[in-house]
């Protein structure tokens, strides 16, 4: 492989071999895999404690107000919110099952 890569190119510099090797072993590819599982379970955190939040807020507003119609748009408020932390902590549990799938964990056998 790098016999070959000399062949094709008069000047080889040793950053040429680096690359080729890294291709070669797919490391590049998993950093890349591995770097985009961490942003995306970072950002599935941050907006689940930012909705936690804002759930905890409307919550203490409900409670606190004696208006009917307040209260009631605020409990619809509040059950949006709730089916919003379900799909956030669904996709949290994905991105869970693909990391277990990619470590060698995981072993899905398909039916023929």
């Amino acid at each position: 492989m790098i016999i070959e890569l000399m062949k094709k190119k008069a000047q080889i510099q040793i950053a040429d071999i680096q690359k080729l090797l890294l291709q070669k072993s797919g490391f590049d590819r998993f950093s890349e895999v591995l770097q985009n599982h961490f942003v995306q379970q970072s950002t599935t955190i941050k907006v689940y404690s930012l909705i936690l939040r804002l759930s905890t807020e409307i919550r203490k507003t409900a409670n606190n107000t004696g208006n009917s119609n307040e209260k009631y748009a605020l409990g619809k408020a509040i059950q949006e919110i709730d089916d919003l932390i379900r799909f956030v902590k669904l996709q949290s549990d994905v991105i869970d099952i693909a990391k277990i799938y990619y470590e060698g964990q995981l072993d899905i056998e398909t039916e023929e």
